[in-house]
């Protein structure tokens, strides 16, 4: 299977995944958060994206994915060196996004220093280190050992914690 990214204006992303499920042998996903959020004192479980404007495509051939971006009317990401096909860690992104169908869920994380083990959740097999936190609205910065990304990810403390955590 070979994967490629694609972005879209905002809010026209679902569109887009409509034109895309129409097209034979090719996947696609807008990859989704599950995060927590206090509304009126409280705790609700809501539904984002993960990448607001960007489109993962899974499919056998490359041609078939470029003709998918083409109906779909979303551009296709490159590299430098022009290739669009992802690679290296980009790939495995892909992947891991593709194995979890799209969504990252709701992780319970022990804290470990600086780097968490993911413990629950889709997250699970993957491990990074908690830049900031914010425990006001349970969310925290963690920076994964895939090509360097950032992402803001809700979560439950696995363990209590004692000791003072540095928050935003």
């Amino acid at each position: 299977m070979i994967s490629c990214c694609a972005y879209c204006s905002l809010a026209r992303e679902h569109n887009a995944i409509e034109t895309l499920a129409a097209c034979e042998g090719v996947t696609a996903f807008v990859p989704i958060k599950i995060k927590k959020e206090k509304r009126h004192g409280q705790w609700v479980v809501l539904k984002k994206h993960l990448l607001p404007g960007y489109i993962f495509l899974y499919g056998a051939a490359e041609d078939e994915l470029f003709e998918a971006a083409g109906k779909a009317r979303v551009r296709l990401l490159r590299y430098t060196d022009e290739t669009w096909v992802l690679q290296g860690s980009d790939r495995e992104f892909a992947q891991w996004i593709y194995d979890h169908n799209g969504t990252a869920e709701l992780s319970k994380v022990i804290r470990c220093g600086d780097t968490i083990k993911v413990t629950e959740g889709p997250l699970a097999d993957l491990q990074g280190v908690v830049t900031h936190v914010d425990l006001r609205r349970q969310l925290m910065k963690v920076k994964l050992g895939i090509n360097d990304f950032h992402v803001w990810l809700s979560f439950d403390w696995a363990e209590p914690i004692t000791e003072k955590i540095e928050t935003l």
